[in-house]
């Protein structure tokens, strides 16, 4: 297959920009283990290569490796996704369901989002493979114990059918006790719908019928237990009518503080409240409009506001998972994905482009330490993302990598960041895939959605698969390029077949954007930001220019 390409044009973090996807993209497929050596074909490690200090090379963490194949899927690695993913089915490692890691046994039950992110791996497997019906039987056949799982979970749970968890998502990674949280459920609801999917179109209709019923169930349940306000029970310390962290399953209160290794911390507006950009994981690369559209965007603007505290995050944009407010010795403050990619994916989705522009450049300085004389950690690769960073040695000019070896933050854990950590270089990958804005959500439809900061000026997209709703496979090439002095914008694609029916989107314009001659143009105003759908293109060549004049 053709190697997917990013190229970004304008300031000098889009010149650098291309390179961090190319990069990271070529780290995470070397991840993915041959068979060759002592590892299983298709092991996905955690980490690149075994190297001093903090390394999980002979780890593979579910969490990690279901974003890992989500992200080969997208980007068309049809095989090596495959490949994966039949080493995840082979080594379903709790009877039913998968720890913490996917390989050998752990003492977590709970890794929901784990195994959620798996599912959903698989459901994206099985569509950049073709849809083959067979393959598809066969992974619904496969994950069935998970289901059984998660329907016994669900009922169980006494404060309603939601789904346990003991995870880093959830904020209990350690403790002896669960949390009904809502990262995870959001995640596992997504994995139902796209297994669902699945089974309509292998025709295995009990199977769908089993898995709509469950979503429904958990979807209500979300709706109505997880929504700060909703639930007379979990009144916390989220404002109301946004997402909560989750439910302490002890007592069914809203679970506000972390008790993680002895540290006590708040997780009241902490990037995990940020669940709808899983949606993309089903090829929606905006936010549903459905009943629960106005939480997501509540959060969003909640968790901002804690954001716009850190002068990091004005000054650089850099991200804390927990608001700044800090987890004592702990560094979730600065993780490179579930910080940084996860605030990156929301801001984009939303529109907000104020925002994401800010943190694309966060992006760019987190990832690029090749000017750095004096390493404290591993260095392996100037453009792959660590899995922690120090953001005061960035402003001194110092090794940004994370490590108290030398220069870093007093009180921190010793974690040299894992360079090349899966979980963290795979959620920027997805950051930057929702620049390109391939959507296939909806059937018989393509919508091309590329996002640009208002400083950038091109995006070419190289080599990007889009799957049609029958299964095939079709690559796509195109750019958008602004010439933003004239008031003009030139979008085109070629693409590996004809395409029939596709919407694109130019932008982003000004707020109030005025326009003489309207032409066929129609215009999407959101909050800080326009911009202007073309609708119903066809053909396997599309040229259009827009004379904002």
């Amino acid at each position: 297959m053709n190697i997917p390409v990013l190229r970004f044009t304008g300031d000098s973090y889009a010149e650098m920009m291309g390179t961090i996807f190319t990069e990271n993209l070529h780290d995470i497929i070397a991840k993915v283990d041959d068979g060759t050596g002592s590892y299983e074909k298709g092991y996905f490690h955690t980490s690149t290569v075994p190297h001093e200090g903090t390394c999980y090379y002979d780890s593979s963490w579910s969490r990690d490796v279901g974003r890992g194949i989500i992200e080969l899927s997208r980007l068309g690695f049809s095989a090596k996704a495959k490949d994966a993913a039949e080493y995840l089915l082979a080594h379903i490692n709790h009877g039913d369901h998968w720890g913490r890691t996917a390989d050998g046994i752990d003492n977590c039950l709970y890794e929901t989002n784990g195994n959620a992110l798996i599912l959903l791996g698989i459901y994206n497997t099985w569509k950049i493979n073709g849809k083959e019906k067979e393959l598809g039987r066969s992974y619904l056949s496969r994950t069935a114990p998970v289901i059984d799982w998660a329907e016994r979970e669900m009922e169980g749970n006494p404060h309603g059918s939601l789904l346990p968890c003991q995870s880093e998502m959830a904020g209990n990674p350690n403790s002896p006790y669960t949390v009904s949280a809502i990262y995870p459920n959001y995640a596992f609801l997504l994995a139902l719908e796209g297994l669902q999917q699945m089974a309509e179109f292998c025709e295995e209709k009990e199977t769908a019928r089993r898995l709509s019923a469950l979503h429904e169930k958990l979807f209500q349940a979300l709706s109505h237990l997880l929504v700060s306000g909703k639930n007379p029970k979990a009144i916390g310390n989220t404002p109301f009518g946004c997402w909560m962290n989750g439910i302490d399953n002890r007592d069914g209160r809203a679970y506000d503080f972390s008790e993680w290794d002895g540290t006590v911390w708040p997780v009241f507006h902490w990037t995990r409240q940020l669940p709808f950009i899983l949606q993309s994981d089903l090829g929606c690369f905006d936010i549903r409009k459905d009943s629960q559209s106005d939480v997501h965007q509540n959060s969003y603007r909640h968790i901002l506001r804690y954001m716009n505290q850190g002068e990091y995050f004005r000054k650089y944009g850099f991200v804390s998972g927990s608001g700044w407010t800090g987890m004592g010795d702990r560094h979730d403050d600065t993780m490179c994905g579930y910080s940084q990619g996860f605030m990156t994916q929301a801001a984009m989705v939303s529109d907000d482009v104020n925002t994401y522009s800010r943190l694309l450049k966060g992006v760019a300085r987190l990832a690029y330490d090749g000017e750095v004389a004096e390493a404290l950690t591993y260095e392996m690769n100037p453009w792959v993302m660590h899995e922690c960073f120090t953001y005061e040695n960035f402003e001194k000019g110092l090794d940004h990598t994370f490590g108290t070896q030398k220069l870093g933050r007093p009180g921190v854990s010793d974690n040299p960041g894992d360079e090349g950590n899966l979980v963290q270089e795979t959620e920027i990958v997805k950051a930057l895939s929702l620049c390109a804005g391939v959507d296939d959500s909806i059937p018989g439809k393509l919508r091309l959605m590329p996002r640009l900061p208002w400083t950038w000026n091109s995006i070419t997209a190289e080599h990007f698969p889009y799957v049609e709703q029958n299964g095939n496979v079709i690559e796509l090439n195109f750019t958008l390029r602004h010439d933003r002095p004239a008031r003009k914008s030139y979008f085109d694609l070629t693409a590996s077949q004809e395409i029939k029916n596709c919407d694109i989107r130019i932008g982003p314009f000004p707020a109030m954007l005025q326009i003489f001659d309207r032409q066929d143009y129609e215009i999407e105003q959101k909050e800080n930001s326009s911009w202007i759908w073309l609708r119903n293109r066809s053909g396997k060549e599309i040229h259009e220019e827009i004379d904002l004049w």
